[in-house]
């Protein structure tokens, strides 16, 4: 099972047919339809049951499905945040922090360092009052 196969699976499921589903992917009838038969294959499980024009997923689909969308947002929110990334090198500010300062005050400025700079890479070294 791959992410492309999950993506299939939830176009069949949420159009009820394959028909309108390769059409949404833009893929073709059979093309779809085997890789359904592969992905139910893999899992070992019946994920639809063939009825009058209509595909009835099966629990083991409902249940997939329930698991699939979840994967499928972070997929496309990692492929967003790495869309960011392009051309960027990694940038890292190091960070001193004398053992006498207030504990609370260096979380408070990370918090708000990372919200303003949200892809940089923060080291900090705690640091006695010799070095």
């Amino acid at each position: 099972m791959d992410f492309r196969q999950l993506r299939y699976f939830v176009a069949v499921y949420e159009e009820g047919h394959v028909g309108r589903a390769a059409e949404r992917l833009s893929l073709s009838q059979p093309a779809l339809s085997q890789q359904i038969r592969q992905l139910e294959h893999s899992l070992d499980v019946s994920l639809f049951e063939r009825g009058n024009k209509r595909l009835l997923p099966t629990l083991a689909a409902h249940t997939l499905y329930n698991h699939a969308l979840p994967l499928l947002d972070g997929l496309q929110r990692a492929r967003e945040a790495l869309r960011n990334f392009r051309g960027q090198a990694l940038r890292t500010l190091a960070i001193g922090v004398l053992q006498t300062v207030r504990p609370s005050l260096v979380p408070q400025l990370l918090d708000r360092l990372r919200k303003a700079q949200p892809h940089l890479v923060v080291q900090i070294y705690e640091l006695s009052g010799l070095e």
